[in-house]
């Protein structure tokens, strides 16, 4: 697993077969997905699908009234994974499945018990193959005797793994086991996993009728007419799993401050057990004088938490925040306060503590205010969650080093750790967090786990043998159980009760969740929040009683168009999400702009309005309804045109002229309009100078080019004269997409100072809408 810790995989897509409404589904999935549909439309039900493949117990228990058990295998999901999801070790596994006094020390282990039953299933899928050495996965398949071509195929398409996890059965009333403190909550589901492809060579395909079962999806695959799900192609059939690839975490209403209170206390006391280990054995494998107690290891974890709620809370409703209990009073009332979190309010000091006082805490916030502090305190009990097997990782992983490397950390955190608990008296996070830096647990499992084992797995085992087996097991499994997970956040209809403005600064917010890392699924009717940019906008809609799922380019939706029609939206909606106007020539302006700066042109709200040449710019820029009805700074930009010379009234351009007649037209009307100058002729002028080369070898770059054009007395027009003295085409827009492509494709930056006034006008923009109320 050398390498692999803290890489996530990636979903690559969910299929829904059928449920309810929904049928052949594909949603290829993005980091950021906004999908929206007409009331009734299926929108809900994909939503519900993703809560069945991938919800947290606390998703699912509130989904629950709505949720409908599917068909075994209706629904599916492709995750682009890491190799140590394939079948293990064939020479550990199938000795493990096997030889009945090992098994017996790898049970006892405990808190790793479903990892073995994975190890075990894989030791299975080995013996079907005939295989029962080899060091990982490759090594096994070459062991397993099928034609070269085949080993090599696999060898290449296991490297970075596609594997689609096939719902097979779920419990739909989760319950947790009050009694087991040490095992994070989990949805009982089975999962199938097919290993899948894109394509699949001709000299693998003839040889599916000839292969072992387990490749029976490939053989089903070719025999139907389209046996591919959302363009893959199943390959290999793979041991079954209960761990679901990622987690899931969506709300589906509004939680009461009682619900709220069992969900954290709930996963902070499973989390507790293994941090109070943790602690325990830190202070006796390291030279501290302060030995930690119980309340240490509750403000750690009560801290933990706080920090984690509160880095979500600080993006999304500034002004709120979620207090952890403060370390005050007798032993009695600190157990009882570190039970509970604080509401507090900027300007309004504390509202209430979840789960302690009367009456409903999180009520008494402003609607938007409610619903982030919920979101966040869900997300701080799903950290709980994942902190359970990685202290146990952690934990264990000081059990085993030796004592210079304890020695070495223990150096390296004294200074930190010494000055904490002097200072305040017990184990604080800062001092324990400088302890497990200096330790980098990670790394020393990977470390661990790649020593060789010093016993052999047969013949009888001594005690000393029994240990270092068990102790090398429960490394393997707990760096299993313990690895990174994607998590998808899922938010239906963010935009609720929130004012246009307000939505702004929720849709920014996603969008800094999905900047953290993770995966944001929105459910949405307002184009503030389908309109983020870099994201992957789904529609759904109803036909005959089934739903429609397609993904949208970026600018499907218009005032006109008939999905703005379908969605209820009009033009004063459309326009809700516009913070300034920049108004370009024409056709090539625009395109250049949007093809190097949409994302930024976006997410700064600034709509690209094309004047049709300057002879235009006056009856553009004086249009009433900017004033009617927008209330937004308005940008125009014009080539050819020095700002300095028309402030001055030195003009030399035609372009300069109109933008001194703009000036004095909109001081009579007392308009604002801030006119963006570029010095050089065209638009095309910026194109990067090595993409244009790509396209035209001769080109002889843009210094001869522009000097020798101001050389000339008259001022044709840019682009024909490009094209007749230097052999350029940039006449139409195909030619200058051409050119573009190549720029994105290879991350050339525009040529001249096109990019700084860009980065000013979406600068000023925004400036300007977070000083509007």
């Amino acid at each position: 697993m050398e390498g692999t810790i803290g890489v996530q995989p990636g979903i690559v897509g969910v299929s829904v077969r059928e449920y309810k409404n929904l049928r052949d589904v594909w949603l290829a999935w993005s980091q950021g997905l906004a999908i929206f549909g007409a009331n009734g439309s299926g929108k809900t039900n994909l939503l519900e699908c993703l809560a069945l493949l991938l919800g947290t117990v606390e998703t699912v228990s509130l989904a629950r009234p709505r949720l409908h058990t599917p068909a075994a295998g209706a629904l599916a999901v492709v995750v682009r994974t890491l190799s140590t999801e394939l079948p293990a070790q064939p020479s550990a596994a199938v000795r493990w499945a096997e030889n009945p006094e090992l098994a017996e020390v790898v049970r006892n282990v405990g808190d790793v018990q479903p990892a073995f039953v994975r190890w075990a299933g894989d030791g299975r899928w080995w013996r079907s193959l005939g295989v029962t050495e080899g060091a990982d996965f490759h090594e096994g398949i070459k062991r397993a005797g099928l034609p070269h071509q085949l080993t090599a195929f696999l060898t290449d398409v296991s490297a970075t793994p596609v594997i689609m996890y096939g719902l097979e059965s779920i419990d739909l009333d989760p319950e947790v086991d009050a009694n087991v403190r040490t095992v994070p909550r989990r949805v009982a589901r089975r999962f199938s996993r097919t290993l899948v492809v894109e394509e699949v060579p001709d000299s693998v395909a003839v040889l599916a009728d000839t292969l072992p079962d387990v490749f029976a999806p490939l053989r089903r695959a070719l025999a139907e007419p389209d046996g591919r799900i959302g363009g893959w192609i199943p390959l290999l059939e793979l041991p079954p799993t209960d761990h679901a690839p990622a987690e899931l975490q969506w709300l589906p209403r509004p939680r009461t401050d009682r619900e709220i209170d069992e969900d954290v206390n709930q996963a902070l006391g499973i989390a507790f057990q293994p941090a109070l280990d943790l602690l325990n054995v830190m202070e006796r494998r390291l030279p501290v004088a302060t030995a930690p107690d119980v309340l240490d290891c509750y403000w750690w974890l009560h801290g933990t938490g706080q920090e984690h709620a509160m880095a979500e809370l600080n993006a999304t409703a500034p002004g709120v925040s979620i207090v952890a209990a403060q370390p005050e009073g007798t032993r009695v009332t600190m157990i009882k306060d570190l039970a509970n979190f604080r509401i507090e309010v900027a300007g309004a000091g504390t509202v209430g503590r979840i789960g302690m006082d009367e009456g409903r805490v999180l009520d008494q916030l402003s609607a938007g205010q409610r619903r982030w502090a919920d979101e966040a305190l869900a997300a701080m009990a799903l950290q709980y969650d994942t902190l359970v097997m990685r202290m146990s990782l952690w934990a264990h992983v000081v059990e085993m080093l030796d004592e210079d490397a304890l020695m070495s950390a223990a150096l390296s955190a004294a200074k930190t750790f010494e000055a904490e608990v002097t200072k305040k008296g017990f184990w604080t996070s800062k001092a324990i967090n400088a302890i497990l830096q200096a330790l980098n647990p990670w790394q020393a499992a990977l470390t661990l786990a790649g020593r060789p084992r010093q016993v052999s797995p047969t013949g009888e085992y001594t005690r000393e043998d029994v240990e270092v087996i068990s102790a090398n097991v429960r490394l393997s499994f707990l760096l299993y159980e313990a690895r990174p997970r994607r998590t998808v956040r899922v938010f239906d209809e963010p935009e609720a009760h929130l004012h246009p403005a307000a939505q702004r600064a929720a849709a920014a917010a996603l969008q800094s969740l999905n900047h953290q890392g993770s995966d944001i699924v929105i459910a949405s009717h307002s184009p503030i929040f389908l309109d983020l940019p870099g994201w992957t906008r789904v529609h759904v809609s109803a036909i005959n009683g089934h739903a429609r799922v397609e993904v949208l380019g970026p600018r499907a939706i218009t005032a006109q168009g008939a999905l703005a029609k379908q969605l209820g939206v009009n033009r004063g909606e459309l326009l809700a999400g516009i913070s300034g106007l920049l108004i370009v020539e024409g056709d090539h302006d625009r395109l250049v702009l949007e093809r190097l700066y949409d994302d930024e042109l976006r997410a700064a709200g600034l709509a690209l309005i094309r004047m049709f040449g300057t002879n235009n710019l006056l009856a553009t820029a004086d249009l009433d309804f900017l004033d009617r009805y927008l209330d937004v700074p308005v940008f125009v930009l014009v080539d050819n045109a020095k700002i300095q010379r028309v402030n001055t009234g030195r003009m030399e351009t035609d372009e300069e002229r109109k933008l001194q007649a703009l000036s004095r037209s909109s001081r009579q009307r007392r308009r604002k309009h801030k006119a963006i100058g570029l010095d050089r002729p065209d638009i095309t002028a910026y194109l990067n100078e090595t993409a244009v080369r790509a396209v035209h070898p001769d080109f002889a770059g843009w210094r001869t080019v522009l000097d020798s054009f101001r050389r000339r007395k008259s001022r044709p027009s840019f682009k024909p004269w490009l094209h007749e003295n230097y052999g350029v085409d940039l006449r139409t827009k195909n030619a200058i997409d051409e050119v573009l492509r190549m720029m994105t494709r290879d991350g050339l930056p525009p040529a001249g100072e096109l990019a700084l006034k860009v980065k000013t006008i979406i600068a000023e923009t925004m400036g300007t809408t977070s000083a509007r109320p």
